[in-house]
């Protein structure tokens, strides 16, 4: 009835690898890092508001939980919202126990929620684009 050609490659999904997932995390820490650098120069040289600080911060760590999760659904190479997923709340745990190890003591407030949910949709969107991305770069 239906004529569904599958495309038949040697391709198999490459798995989970450990120096992929640590790669992946430091793409995360490395982007963030350079936007949250850009974002303090910004505040410094320009007269934005001090109260912009937040917005910087949430938004260097969606850019960063992004890149990680293309990374790390591209290096595994399937489900990529679920993979990128994984890794944006791995990336938003780790930074909440940096904030325990700073601060002394754990704080659980609206603040955790976002940076987890962001974590995990932004690393959900991450892994979306690594996986069409990766696909792209095959064909």
């Amino acid at each position: 009835m239906f004529n569904v050609a599958y495309k038949q490659g040697k391709e198999s999904p490459a798995g989970f690898s450990l120096s992929g997932f640590f790669r992946a995390l430091l793409v995360a820490i490395l982007v963030s890092v350079v936007f949250l650098i850009a974002g303090a120069l910004l505040l410094t040289y320009t007269a934005l508001p001090e109260s912009t600080i937040p917005f910087v911060a949430l938004l260097s760590l969606l850019l960063g939980v992004i890149a990680s999760g293309a990374s790390f659904a591209a290096n595994i190479n399937h489900h990529g919202y679920l993979n990128g997923g994984i890794m944006g709340l791995c990336y938003g745990a780790l930074l909440y126990l940096v904030s325990f190890f700073v601060a002394g003591r754990l704080y659980l407030d609206g603040y955790v929620l976002i940076v987890l949910l962001i974590g995990l949709f932004g690393g959900a969107i991450g892994g979306i684009i690594g996986i069409n991305r990766r696909g792209k770069q095959r064909r």
